[in-house]
């Protein structure tokens, strides 16, 4: 029973250290937290007034209801931009539109994801019977065997064996290196070759490894995007913006489906409709890695000058400065505590 207790009372201290790492802490401890982070951070003096009010906002919503000790005080902008985001008094949904031009981003990536995983539906109908493991489209040859299933299968499922053996395994030491903007612009890439060199095979063990090398952009990129969403959104709509993640996968999933009707006739069916209906998702890729923001992973591997780019980044993704500057300094301490908890594991 001791030790079960003690095991309820960690986990309630994680949970209470992730959910509000600044509960507890008194006006000093909260003072030096503040120095600390703009010692470490370099981020421009000019700022340091938004930053220690946003740092007490995120200790308590409610730390500006009342006249302060300490003198701080909102500007009328600030206190109508938190009247605005509360769901009681304003409307959660009025946020920035590059915000909403962020997560349009992101759902083309989804809509990418949907798209990959149909792409190869249509064009079964062309390329069993050349790459001989089928009958043709009109059923009355067959060029293959009774393991053609199996080899079919093989091709149909070569991204989702690559994601399982190795694709997804590549989240972390890519999201490490890259950072989330250059992991989902490097998994675009290579889902826009694979999606070509689909394309231009000319056998079933070709097309195989194209589709097995299309794993590697899907693995990733599924994994990143949904968590690059999160980290933009303001916590009051995040759950409902990164869900947006499947809506749009199931909505590139249709319009793979029908991509495949529209060139089901292009050519009478020859290779080049096969090569049409392969590569015809790469137009969602392309337009997918137009897009571009900034995270915090280059700032917390030493480059402290990231830090103020990260807040200028915040501060297009909110109405204030004052908004930007509580969420970065959130951010920055909900990091450093889950990689204390990590270490202490």
């Amino acid at each position: 029973m001791g030790n079960e207790a003690y095991d309820d009372d960690l986990d309630g201290n994680i949970n209470r250290t992730l959910v509000n790492p600044f509960g507890g802490k008194t006006h000093k401890e909260m003072n030096d937290l503040i120095d600390a982070f703009m010692e470490k951070t370099k981020i421009d003096e000019i700022y340091a007034e938004h930053i220690r009010k946003g740092a007490f906002l995120a200790q308590d919503n409610e730390a500006f209801q009342d006249p302060r000790e300490d003198g701080l005080q909102l500007k009328p902008e600030e206190r109508a931009a938190l009247v605005l985001e509360d769901p009681k008094t304003g409307n959660k949904w009025n946020q920035p539109w590059i915000l909403y031009a962020l997560v349009g981003c992101c759902s083309l990536g989804a809509a990418v994801q949907g798209w990959d995983e149909t792409a190869v539906n249509g064009a079964q109908l062309f390329y069993v019977y050349p790459f001989g493991i089928g009958e043709d489209p009109t059923g009355t040859q067959n060029s293959g065997n009774d393991g053609d299933a199996g080899l079919r299968g093989l091709v149909n499922s070569a991204p989702y064996l690559c994601c399982a053996v190795l694709g997804c395994w590549l989240t972390q030491p890519m999201n490490r290196v890259l950072g989330r903007r250059g992991t989902i612009f490097v998994t675009c890439i290579i889902s826009s070759l694979a999606c070509l060199w689909q394309a231009f095979t000319n056998n079933w063990w070709h097309l195989f490894i194209a589709r097995f090398i299309l794993g590697l952009g899907i693995g990733p990129k599924s994994a990143t995007i949904p968590i690059y969403a999160a980290e933009c959104t303001p916590a009051n709509i995040r759950g409902a913006l990164v869900m947006m993640w499947q809506m749009w996968t199931a909505f590139g999933i249709m319009l793979g489906y029908i991509s495949g009707v529209v060139f089901r006739s292009v050519l009478d069916g020859n290779s080049a409709s096969c090569s049409a209906v392969q590569a015809r998702s790469v137009l969602l890729n392309i337009r997918c890695v137009s897009g571009r923001h900034l995270t915090l992973s280059n700032a917390r591997k030493g480059k402290t000058e990231q830090y103020e780019a990260a807040f200028s980044a915040l501060c297009r993704l909110r109405h204030t400065r004052l908004q930007a500057a509580r969420d970065l300094f959130l951010m920055h301490h909900l990091l450093d505590n889950e990689e204390h908890i990590k270490q202490n594991q």
